[in-house]
């Protein structure tokens, strides 16, 4: 049974369909990558599983319980985070803090100190920089930060909107990396992304969107091979962002 299942999940602002019937599933440790060009319904598929935006219909279970009416903090504390797009840190806080905020759920003390080692185990630069105002750190420091304090909840899932965007590509290598890191610990991730060359080195599979559908799907094998989806995949003249 996958760990996360989306069966024909479709979303709607007012009279406007961002995601028409999409369905897809995520396993322990998969990769899963949704591609797309502004527009598509990325951000709005995402946002609708953590409950941030409406469901027109379909249905979204989690580790065998239908979480499609759940309220956000329940869909968080049952193990799913999301690193929202333009990573949405609170500048203003130190490093630190950041990151507690991300264990906000975590009342056992010893194991939220725990977790926060781990963290700065897992990314040095923020250990370093604990003290420091989060709106001073880099653009790639910044989606460090992002990353750890999902990970602060302990999730079996993390969701990702568009990590390397706005990224240096020394930046860029470093998030390619870190992904690779939170899949081989066993957090399953889902991610939407432009940048089809980072989903052909990431992706256990792809799934391609344009204008709230999906278009293509591609499996391991036609990813690694260059071939399929991604290999045509280029994008597309701007389109108003995503909700």
């Amino acid at each position: 049974m996958p760990l996360l299942e989306i069966a024909n999940v479709s979303v709607r602002y007012g009279a406007v369909t961002a995601v028409r019937d999409f369905s897809g599933s995520v396993g322990d440790g998969d990769v899963v990558v949704v591609l797309g060009a502004n527009g598509a319904g990325k951000s709005s598929l995402l946002r609708s599983i953590v409950g941030l935006a409406p469901k027109a219909g379909g249905r979204v279970t989690f580790d065998g319980r239908d979480i499609t009416r759940w309220r956000t903090n329940r869909i968080s504390r049952a193990g799913i985070a999301l690193v929202p797009e333009g990573r949405r840190i609170f500048s203003p806080l130190s490093v630190q803090d950041n990151l507690l905020i991300g264990g906000y759920g975590n009342t056992n003390r010893s194991e939220k100190a725990r977790l926060l080692g781990d963290i700065y185990d897992r990314f040095p630069v923020l250990a370093e920089r604990r003290h420091r105002q989060a709106g001073l750190l880099s653009g790639g420091e910044q989606q460090m930060l992002a990353f750890g304090r999902a990970l602060m909840s302990s999730p079996r899932l993390m969701m990702m909107d568009e990590p390397s965007m706005g990224l240096a590509p020394v930046a860029v290598d470093t998030v390619m990396s870190t992904v690779q890191s939170i899949a081989a610990s066993g957090i399953a991730v889902l991610m939407v992304e432009q940048n089809a060359a980072m989903a052909q080195e990431l992706a256990t599979s792809a799934i391609v969107m344009e204008r709230g559908e999906i278009i293509e799907v591609d499996s391991t094998g036609r990813i690694k091979a260059g071939v399929g989806s991604l290999s045509g995949f280029v994008d597309l003249p701007d389109e108003p962002a995503d909700h």
